[in-house]
């Protein structure tokens, strides 16, 4: 929430220091515009000069109030004023003539400035190509007034018109070279956010393994625990040497399970994508062998209604944490002798495995928080006081989430339904 609130924050002053620039813009240039009619109405009087800077000034004003109300972007509504003030000074030129007190000279001289600063004003704040434009635009039109203006002389015309178009390709070549740094900076920066939130993703996926581990260690090394102390106080060979058949596949099921783990936290995060045909019936009685100590010592019964030759298509590494987590839970909240239901449902787009046990409502009371909330519940002991950390649903449901699929958990019928819902990629 702080970094959402601060980048809000950036974003609202970012709009804030655009609009303060833009309305000293705008009024920087009705400010010129009055005072240029105010000077006009003093040399001319009310005529086509004073027609066309109230025209220009009008111009300004309703450009301004496009724009404050969000129907031009800043940068059309600049390039609109400059070319239209522009057009309006090349239009009423042949008129001007006839107007007592008129000075060519000074008008072509004003139109320099306004090429040059209008040039500058949209090189800057749009694109460079303007400036060439309006220089193409004052060298023909330069050009024109050589021929038709016979006081216009060519010495002039040179000078001025080197001057203004050597500006506009010196601010064409600098500016272009500025936007094409600041593109490639940009682009340098972009790719730095990518790599810093593909590295986040990284770290937060080791923080993910290590959680699995631990907690997908936690029954098998207590089973091995159980069953050494058991094994401890047998008082016949035969026992002693069922148990330690028991203790060896129970030690094979861990090592196993820790090297998978291990070899998955070696990877990526591409590690949780890496697909293959899986046997659904295959995969749930090797998680039931994983926590057979357990199941035994409730007295549980597993039913599963999976079809023998039911087959998936998914990463190996998720569907085999998910289900062990799914498992233990259900053992975990079971009380003595009763059965845990397994559901597998296969469907052109999607399959589903679903999880049932019985439980005491009570005690997992939080699970209704599950399906909404975006932090690990807070765990709950079991039926016979088993302990946990409550982050393996949180993780299992966030390695799915990536997978194009969810984990959600329902009470229903004095009992917890935990249903995977995945949806089949082409």
């Amino acid at each position: 929430m702080k970094t959402s609130d601060h980048q809000v924050d950036n974003v609202y002053f970012s709009f804030k220091k655009i609009k303060h620039l833009s309305s000293l813009l705008f009024g920087s240039i009705s400010l010129g515009v009055i005072m240029n009619i105010f000077m006009s109405y003093r040399v001319f009087g009310i005529g086509i000069v004073f027609y066309r800077d109230l025209l220009c000034l009008v111009v300004v004003s309703l450009i301004a109030i496009l724009y404050y109300l969000n129907h031009l972007k800043l940068t059309t509504s600049l390039s609109i004023i400059a070319y239209v003030i522009l057009t309006l000074y090349f239009l009423i030129l042949p008129f001007l003539f006839e107007v007592e007190g008129f000075s060519f000279y000074s008008y072509f001289l004003e139109i320099q400035f306004l090429v040059m600063l209008f040039g500058l004003i949209l090189t800057i704040g749009i694109r460079p190509y303007h400036d060439l434009i309006l220089g193409s635009i004052n060298l023909l039109f330069s050009t024109i007034c050589v021929f038709l203006v016979q006081e216009f002389q060519v010495e002039t015309y040179l000078f001025y018109v080197s001057i203004v178009t050597a500006k506009c390709l010196i601010c064409f070549v600098i500016f272009e070279n500025v936007f094409k740094l600041r593109r490639k900076m940009k682009t340098h920066h972009e790719t730095i956010i990518r790599q810093n939130a593909e590295l986040l993703e990284l770290t937060n996926f080791r923080k993910d393994i290590i959680r699995i581990i631990a907690h997908d260690l936690r029954n098998p090394i207590h089973q091995i625990s159980s069953l050494v102390d058991v094994v401890t106080y047998s008082e016949t060979e035969k026992e002693r040497s069922e148990l330690l058949g028991y203790l060896n596949k129970a030690v094979g099921s861990a090592y196993d399970m820790l090297e998978n783990l291990l070899k998955w936290a070696m990877q990526n995060n591409e590690g949780l994508r890496e697909f293959k045909m899986m046997n659904v019936n295959d995969l749930i009685e090797g998680v039931e062998d994983q926590l057979s100590e357990q199941i035994l010592k409730k007295k549980l019964r597993i039913k599963k209604m999976i079809g023998s030759g039911e087959e998936i298509f998914f990463s190996k590494n998720v569907i085999e944490s998910v289900a062990r987590n799914l498992m233990m839970n259900a053992v975990k909240f079971s009380p003595n002798d009763n059965d845990i239901n397994i559901y597998f449902d296969n469907r052109d787009t999607n399959f589903s495995l679903k999880f049932y046990n019985k439980t005491e409502i009570s005690e997992v009371g939080n699970i209704q928080q599950f399906n909404t909330s975006e932090k690990p519940l807070e765990s709950t002991p079991g039926t016979a006081k088993e302990i946990g950390s409550g982050n393996g649903l949180f993780v299992c449901r966030q390695m799915l989430e990536k997978n194009n699929g969810e984990l959600s958990l329902e009470i229903e019928d004095g009992g917890v339904m935990a249903t995977v819902l995945v949806i089949k990629t082409l």
